[in-house]
C-alpha cells in the first residue's frame, strides 16, 4: 500500500542512503526527469544536478544527516535531454526504531509552470510601470526633438551662416542622441528577460534607472539625494534589479504627492550590499505593514495600481537570496532596505 502511495504521488519521491546514493526513484521522477529508476539507482543524487546547485544539495544532505528534521532547497534537476528543470525539494531523515538515521527521503515539486507564471507577472508589472512613466517619458523625448526641430529651422532660414550651421548640426545631433538613449533605455527595460545572473555593479544599475526616471520625479517637486559607497560586484540579473529599483522610485514618488525628499543610499554591510530608499512621504499605517508585499494589495485608487509591484520586488530579491525590509509610520515617511549577498567579487570604485 505504501509503495502504491509513493508511485501515485504527483511529486518526485526519492529515497537515498545517508550519503545520498539513490535507492528508489518513483514514476513521477521518471516522467519529470526522463531517467528511469534503474538508470539512477546506485548513483549519488548530485549527479543529476548542475555543478552550481550540486554543492548546495550536498550541504543540505549534510544538515539532514546532522539531525535537521526537514530541509527545504530550490535546486534545478538536469533532465535526460539536458534541460534544467526548477524543482523545490524537501529532504528529511529516515530513522530506525533506535532513532538512528538510516537514509534520506527527498520530495521534489516541478516548478516549471510556476516559474512561467512568475515571468508573465513580472512582464505585466514592467508594462504597468512603463504606463505610469509614459507621460514623463513623452515629455523627455519631446524636449530633445524640439531642440533639434528648432535648430533645423534656423539652419534652413540661414543656410549661408557657416558658424550657425555648425552649431545647428551639433544641437540636432545632440538632440537625436538624447532621444535615442531614452528610447533604448525603455526598450531594454520593456523586453522580456530570461534570468541571467552575472557580475553586476549595483551603483551603475541605480544610475541607469535614475537616468530613466529621475527628471520625471524631480518635476513632482521631489528632491533626490544620493549617497553611494564603493561596492563589490554581486551576482545578479541586471534587468530584474532595474525593475526592483524602478518600483522603489515609483512607490516613493506616489507616497509624496505634495513633493518631498527621496534619499537613496548604498553601502557594504558585512557580506551584503545594502540599498536604502527613504522618503518623507505619507507613510504606511501599522495595520498595513504586514500586507504590503502581498500580491494585489494596494491602497491606490482603482485603476492607478495593480498591487503587484512590491510583491514582485519581494520575489525578485528573494530569488537573489536577498531580503527586503520596511520601516514606516504615518506622516513620517517610509524606508525600504534591500540587502543582496556578495559572492567574493572585487570592489568597484565610484566614478568621479
Amino acid at each position: 500500500h505504501l509503495a502504491s502511495v509513493v508511485e501515485s504521488a504527483n511529486d518526485i519521491v526519492v529515497s537515498m542512503d545517508p550519503s545520498g546514493v539513490i535507492l528508489t526513484w518513483n514514476s513521477t521522477g521518471e516522467t519529470v526527469s526522463g531517467f528511469s529508476s534503474w538508470e539512477l539507482t546506485g548513483k549519488h543524487i548530485s549527479t543529476i544536478f548542475p555543478a552550481d546547485h550540486a554543492e548546495k544539495l550536498r550541504d543540505t544532505l549534510r544538515s539532514v544527516r546532522a539531525g535537521d528534521r526537514l530541509k527545504h532547497v530550490e535546486a534545478n534537476l538536469v533532465a535526460k535531454d539536458g534541460k534544467d528543470i526548477p524543482v523545490s525539494w524537501n529532504f528529511s531523515p529516515m530513522k530506525d526504531e533506535r532513532e538512528q538515521i538510516i537514509g534520506v527521503v527527498g520530495v521534489g515539486r516541478d516548478l516549471t509552470e510556476r516559474k512561467q507564471l512568475e515571468a508573465q507577472l513580472i512582464q505585466s508589472a514592467k508594462l504597468a510601470s512603463l504606463g505610469v512613466l509614459a507621460g514623463g517619458i513623452a515629455h523627455e523625448i519631446r524636449n530633445p526633438l524640439g531642440i533639434s526641430s528648432a535648430a533645423a529651422q534656423l539652419f534652413l532660414e540661414n543656410p549661408e551662416d557657416e558658424k550657425l550651421r555648425e552649431e545647428c548640426a551639433r544641437r540636432i545631433y545632440s538632440g537625436i542622441q538624447r532621444a535615442s538613449q531614452i528610447i533604448e533605455g525603455l526598450l531594454k527595460f520593456a523586453r522580456p528577460s530570461s534570468k541571467r545572473m552575472e557580475s553586476t555593479d549595483v551603483n551603475k544599475v541605480l544610475e541607469d534607472v535614475l537616468e530613466l526616471t529621475g527628471k520625471q520625479i524631480i518635476t513632482q517637486q521631489i528632491t533626490i539625494k544620493k549617497s553611494f559607497s564603493s561596492l563589490p560586484l554581486i551576482m545578479a540579473d541586471e534587468k530584474l534589479l532595474k525593475q526592483v529599483f524602478l518600483n522603489m522610485l515609483l512607490n516613493a514618488s506616489n507616497a509624496m504627492p505634495q513633493g518631498g525628499t527621496l534619499n537613496i543610499r548604498t553601502e557594504k554591510a558585512g557580506d551584503h550590499v545594502k540599498i536604502v530608499f527613504g522618503d518623507t512621504g505619507l507613510g504606511i499605517p501599522e495595520e498595513n505593514l504586514d500586507k504590503i508585499f502581498d500580491p494585489f494589495f494596494t491602497t491606490m485608487p482603482v485603476g492607478r495600481g495593480t498591487g503587484l509591484g512590491l510583491s514582485i520586488c519581494y520575489g525578485i530579491v528573494k530569488e537573489h537570496n536577498g531580503v527586503i525590509e520596511v520601516e514606516s509610520a504615518p506622516s513620517k515617511g517610509s524606508t525600504f532596505t534591500i540587502k543582496l549577498p556578495v559572492q567574493g567579487q572585487g570592489i568597484v570604485p565610484l566614478k568621479t
